[in-house]
């Protein structure tokens, strides 16, 4: 009779055994495990400039609110910029009897050891108007940290804009 050469060239599994052995799990996860360990401190070098983007993100639109919140209220919105203390609130019919802070918002707490600074050039307050628009006068408002700064501002249309500082 002669031989079989059904599994003659098959590796030492049998022809009912499927799957992957132990060691090639272990191996494969080992070069996981090490391209991992490659990639995570790129990925944490990241992480300001990530921190940055979003308080940036967060503080246009609070902006974007504040202006929505005067419209719908049909009443005078303020937005109050405190850089030395890293905080700004929002206020709803400010300077009258029955003014009320919608918002106070701190960057740090936020954010915790991002470094980000809050600054405003003239007075750091933006007044909306129940129309929309922006009483003067016009300020710029500069979010930053160690990786860069974006500057915010809203036009006198009411309109937000935020760029990325030069």
């Amino acid at each position: 009779m002669a031989p079989s050469f059904k599994y003659r060239y098959s590796s030492c599994r049998g022809p009912n055994e499927k799957g992957f052995s132990l060691i090639e799990t272990l191996v494969v996860i080992a070069i996981v495990a090490i391209a991992a360990g490659m990639a995570v401190p790129n990925l944490l070098s990241h992480r300001p400039g990530w921190q940055l983007n979003r308080a940036a993100n967060d503080l246009y639109s609070n902006l974007q609110w504040a202006r929505l919140m005067a419209i719908r209220e049909n009443a005078q919105c303020k937005v109050t910029i405190d850089g030395a203390n890293n905080i700004y609130f929002i206020d709803l019919n400010p300077g009258q009897p029955n003014e009320s802070r919608l918002r106070s918002i701190p960057i740090l707490t936020t954010y915790e050891n991002s470094g980000i600074t809050l600054a405003a050039t003239g007075t750091g307050v933006v007044i909306f108007s129940p129309r929309g628009m922006r009483n003067p006068p016009a300020n710029t408002i500069t979010i930053s940290n160690g990786s860069g700064s974006f500057d915010i501002q809203a036009s006198t249309s009411g309109v937000v804009t935020k760029e990325r500082a030069s």
